[in-house]
Formats: structure tokens, C-alpha cells, sequence
């Protein structure tokens, strides 16, 4: 779900203000983080498009999900995540146009009435890329096959560490001694993580718990200052020491997104793949704090032959520095 529903907004703030609390007063309880990462799909997922009357369940409106989830009653909650997020085909009635009936009226696609939803809410670019880009590959065991093929498995030939430290000694002794006169921040402020979060791209995929920064934007005050202590948390020693390993582990989580590439289907009958790793949202969140802290003395170790750090609209300024030097010297070209 793209926003927080109105009708489950003051449940949706009082609850991920009090998992966020917990996870950032107790690091340590596995428990703390196993409630952080469940809420978003139990609260905010789908419900079933089933119209059958079998298939529904109590969880099935809004208002009923942030009931059951308030009086404790999680495995109705979770039922109704799972007919939300794993949708089998449900059996159907007998249709009348086998009969000799009018046709059915076409129904709209995942991809329309995710348009639909981002036009709703005045995102009419976001609408129409939706509306035009590909689909993703079809869930088949060949196309899994094929993606496995994109990323070999481990092989002694493969770089490490150690192998590039020995390939470029004088580069690495070079660019630590330049780092060492830089002034790069040990620890990262909790300024630096508030605007982290404020610049969070809107739109950006959610992870596997399904949660976006558009849930994290709808927090009330309470609830920033508790998500700014946890992304703190996790952009220092804290993360390794303090939380647990199996957190650790779910956080740093991808789900893989298989998109179809342009040209059709390749020779052996299957789409061009183009893999989409889609982290947690809150190691996206750390992960740009960590970047904003040091890009200022990564973009002046780094220039002003790398124009991707720290340089703002780096394409447009090799452009019109390109330009410049052909219409000062147009015999270069």
C-alpha cells in the first residue's frame, strides 16, 4: 500500500511509534524487531480483491485490521495479511457469456490500479511511468533459472580485499594519506539522519516487510523522534554490536524484482532480465545518512576527476564543460 488509509492512521501512529521505542531502547530483543518488520504487512498490505463470500475474512476492511491487531488477535491479522500479499487464484462462479451472454466487462490490471492510486494523489508523472513501463518477468522456474545465471556463484578467481591491496599498494597508500587531512565525521549526527529522511525519495520501492518512507513520513511527532533514534542506531556500532545477528540478517534483506529488459525476448525464448534489488526501508535510510555524512570529503578525495560524488548534476556539468572546451578549441574534435 503506496499511503497510510485515513482510517488506519491514528492506529498505524500509535503502534510503529511504540515498535520503533521498543527497537530503539532495546536493541537487543529479537522480539523488538521481528514486531518493527511484521507491522507494515499486517497493517498496510492489500486486502483481498476476492468477492466471494468465503474467501473474506473479519480482517478484510480497515477499521476491523486495526482492531484485531490492537486486541491482540494476530492470527486473524496475519490470515488476512497472507490473502493480501499471496493471492491463489480463487475458483469461478460459472460465467454467463459461456452461454451465449454479453462479454465481461475488462478488468483493470495490477499496473492500472497502482496508476490509479499514484494519480490519486497528484503523482501524474509516477502514473504514467507505470502505465508504460514493462512488466515485470513471469514467475516461471526458466526465468529463475536464467536470473541465477546472472550472479555466479563464489571462486577462488574472484577479487577480495586482500588481492586488491596487493594489486594497488601505491593507489591505497596514496588515497588513505590524503584521507587522513580530511575532516571526515566519526559518528553521524542526528541532524544528518533527520534530513535523510526528509530527502527520502518518494515513490522508492518498499523491502520485504512492505514498508515505504511514505508510512514513515505519516508517523506523528512522537513517532519521528523514535524512527530518527532507530536510523540512528543503525548508522553506528550499535548495529553490529548490540542488535542481533537474525536482525541483522532480516534488515539487510533485498527483494529481488525481475524487469523485463527493451528488444523482446532474447534466443532462448525468455525476456532480457534486469534484476532490481529493493532493500529495507530502513537501511536505505541509514545507508543515505552514512553517504551525507562523509560526501563532502568523499567529493574533494575524489575530484576532480570523479564526477559522481558529491557533484550535483554531474551529467549536465560534463556537458557543458565539453561544450566549452569545443567552442574554445574546435579543432579538438
Amino acid at each position: 500500500m503506496d499511503c497510510v488509509p485515513a482510517a488506519l492512521l491514528p492506529a498505524w501512529r500509535r503502534l510503529m511509534a511504540e515498535a520503533l521505542d521498543w527497537a530503539r531502547t532495546e536493541p537487543e530483543r529479537e522480539h523488538a524487531w521481528l514486531w518493527l518488520l511484521l507491522l507494515p504487512s499486517m497493517l498496510l498490505h492489500q486486502p483481498s480483491a476476492s468477492s466471494l463470500p468465503a474467501r473474506r475474512g473479519a480482517c478484510d476492511s480497515h477499521a476491523a485490521r486495526a482492531v484485531a491487531v490492537l486486541a491482540g488477535e494476530f492470527g486473524a491479522a496475519l490470515a488476512a495479511r497472507d490473502a493480501g500479499i499471496w493471492r491463489a487464484p480463487a475458483p469461478l462462479p460459472a460465467a454467463p457469456w459461456l452461454a451465449g451472454g454479453p462479454s465481461p466487462p475488462p478488468r483493470a490490471t495490477s499496473a492500472q490500479r497502482r496508476a490509479l492510486r499514484q494519480a490519486r494523489h497528484g503523482r501524474l508523472s509516477a502514473a504514467a511511468r507505470t502505465l508504460l513501463s514493462e512488466p515485470p518477468a513471469p514467475r516461471t522456474p526458466a526465468v529463475w533459472a536464467k536470473a541465477q545465471q546472472l550472479f555466479p556463484p563464489s571462486s577462488p578467481d574472484l577479487a577480495t580485499a586482500a588481492s586488491v591491496e596487493a594489486a594497488f599498494p601505491d593507489e591505497l597508500a596514496a588515497l588513505a594519506a590524503a584521507a587522513g587531512q580530511l575532516a571526515v565525521p566519526r559518528t553521524v549526527s542526528r541532524d544528518t539522519v533527520t534530513l535523510a529522511i526528509r530527502a527520502a525519495p518518494r515513490g522508492s520501492s518498499p523491502g520485504l516487510s512492505g514498508l515505504r518512507v511514505e508510512h514513515l513520513w505519516a508517523l506523528a511527532e512522537g513517532g519521528g523522534e523514535a524512527l530518527v533514534g532507530v536510523v540512528l542506531l543503525l548508522t553506528g556500532e550499535a548495529a553490529v554490536t548490540r542488535v542481533p545477528s537474525v536482525a541483522r540478517t532480516a534488515l539487510a534483506g533485498t527483494d529481488l524484482l525481475l524487469l523485463r529488459k527493451p528488444g523482446g525476448l532474447a534466443a532462448d525464448g525468455l525476456p532480457k532480465l534486469r534484476p532490481i534489488g529493493m532493500p529495507e526501508t530502513l537501511r536505505k535510510l541509514a545507508a543515505s545518512a552514512l553517504a551525507r555524512s562523509v560526501r563532502d570529503a568523499a567529493a574533494a578525495l575524489l575530484g576532480p576527476h570523479e564526477q559522481a560524488v558529491g557533484v550535483r548534476s554531474a551529467c549536465e556539468r560534463v556537458l557543458h564543460e565539453l561544450r566549452a572546451q569545443l567552442a574554445a578549441c574546435p579543432t579538438v574534435a
